[in-house]
């Protein structure tokens, strides 16, 4: 699945700007990091157009953007709290300086490329007239629609396929972007993959261990599913279309699927799955339903003040929500079958709506 730079035996990757936006940019944690180490370890190097960075680099003040709104918000809605002499909650309404937070998180991705030693390829080395005769003849990533937004994906690409051919090698191109995807296809220098951690257990494909642990990674699914749904209940649940109390969230079913051995040594084994996780949960209402007839009977106080039981509403709510997952296993490759689970994390969602017209009888 991996490329192969013939020149220097190395595995040569490129990760597109949803790679980034997908891992919400945490480089010292989960599979950034781990794509890191493999990287340092000689397994890989990372090359990347310079118009990508500059993608990441607004992605990420867009991301800024939407983070103040979304803090604008929970302060507006939790206004109460100014009130409070605490001095946590008072921190809590402090916004944070849209600039000094966009060049804090900008100066992460220049210091992370630069430990990965990347290779970044200048927009300057792509001629323009490759770029624009694809476009006029409507190839991916362009096409019928939003053709011109693709014009950065389209040199990006370009820019990658002129230096597979520059250097007599493919390039490993992590991306679930459909435009990419596209292109992709059409592009002989150059390879999808379509998740990073698909990748990164390629990357260990030629490795001693990569089957032992694979074998222990599988005898152990139950105690991760077991794991799992617990985990699943730390996630916070929110009521989208009700003013409502979430009183307790209980694991239901899981079911894994689509895991990986990101890394493994002789001590640790560092895994990802992808696992669907059903969860329950007991809720109490502050209003009624935006819909029907009201209920018959005075709610007074309780719909001022407290939150009560609707005999109209399901007391119980269920979600089932697909979940990604990290995790570690500690072992020897001597003596796996004394491995044992020892972490296990969500990596996204972290917020999961839940929704009452989802069970609402007569909807």
């Amino acid at each position: 699945m991996a490329a192969t730079d013939t020149t220097a035996n190395l595995t040569v990757v490129s990760l597109d700007a949803e790679v980034f936006v997908q891992h919400n940019y945490q480089y010292d944690i989960g599979l950034l990091a781990a794509f890191a180490q493999h990287v340092r370890s000689g397994r890989a190097k990372h090359v990347i157009a310079e118009v990508t960075v500059q993608e990441i680099k607004a992605r990420i003040a867009q991301g800024v953007h939407d983070a103040r709104s979304a803090l604008r918000s929970y302060h507006n809605k939790a206004r109460i709290l100014r009130n409070s002499q605490s001095p946590s909650l008072r921190r809590s309404f402090r916004m944070p300086s849209h600039k000094r937070a966009v060049r804090d998180l900008q100066q992460q991705l220049a210091d992370y490329l630069k430990h990965l030693n990347t290779i970044v390829i200048p927009i300057d080395s792509i001629k323009p007239s490759h770029v624009f005769a694809r476009y006029f003849r409507k190839e991916p990533p362009f096409g019928p629609g939003r053709k011109k937004s693709e014009f950065p994906d389209a040199f990006a690409i370009e820019a990658l396929r002129q230096f597979g051919r520059k250097h007599e090698c493919k390039i490993a191109v992590v991306s679930g972007d459909p435009d990419w995807v596209a292109a992709l296809e059409n592009a002989d220098e150059l390879l999808h993959v379509e998740r990073l951690e698909e990748l990164l257990q390629t990357l260990q494909v030629d490795t001693p261990l990569l089957a032992a642990a694979g074998q222990t990674i599988d005898a152990l699914k139950d105690d991760i599913q077991a794991r799992a749904g617990h985990e699943a209940t730390t996630v916070s649940f929110v009521v989208a279309d009700r003013t409502a109390k979430i009183e307790s969230i209980s694991p239901g079913s899981v079911f894994l699927h689509d895991l990986y051995v990101v890394d493994a040594n002789e001590t640790t084994i560092t895994f990802s799955a992808d696992a669907w996780i059903g969860i329950e949960l007991t809720v109490a209402y502050l209003d009624v339903p935006s819909y029907g007839e009201p209920l018959p009977w005075d709610l007074g106080g309780y719909k001022r003040y407290g939150y009560f039981r609707d005999p109209d509403s399901p007391d119980t709510l269920t979600s089932s929500e697909h979940y990604r997952l990290l995790g570690t296993v500690s072992w020897t490759p001597e003596n796996p079958e004394a491995a044992r689970l020892a972490t296990l994390g969500i990596l996204a969602p972290r917020t999961v709506p839940v929704y009452f017209s989802d069970y609402y009888s007569g909807s």
